[in-house]
């Protein structure tokens, strides 16, 4: 349902997986929705798995990825611990570029309230959210 409503929100088709584990959103984004679908993790076998599995995968460290600026969906389910992954979120929410498609999962956060809800989990920090265009 996420990935649904975020591709039927973005303006594009460049598909980021942060920490993307075996990148089964990844491998998903690309086959049912023809998205340009890349992702990273920090852990070099979890990388080896996802590109067992058919994704596009890079060993990188979220904290420092340059390029939160470039997707047009950016994927987000909890890849750090405590405080590290509220700052995290915060630096994607800053850095992603306007008009993008945030599918968040179980976050520390929510969104700015100006982005827009697609689709939210009331009770939990879960959704897909557009940031503002410019």
């Amino acid at each position: 349902m996420y990935l649904t409503d975020a591709v039927a929100a973005a303006s594009g088709t460049q598909f980021l997986e942060v920490g993307c584990g075996p990148g089964s959103k990844s491998v998903l984004a690309g086959a049912l929705f023809d998205l340009d679908a890349h992702g990273f993790d920090i852990d070099p076998d979890m990388v080896a798995a996802a590109a067992d599995n058919g994704a596009d995968a890079i060993v990188w460290d979220a904290m420092k990825y340059p390029a939160y600026d470039e997707p047009d969906i950016v994927y987000l389910n909890k890849p750090l611990h405590l405080p590290l992954e509220a700052e995290l979120e915060r630096m994607v929410y800053e850095d992603m570029k306007p008009g993008a498609v945030l599918i968040l999962a179980n976050g520390a956060t929510r969104p700015p309230a100006d982005w827009f809800p697609s689709t939210m989990e009331w009770d939990m920090n879960t959704g897909v959210f557009r940031k503002p265009p410019v």
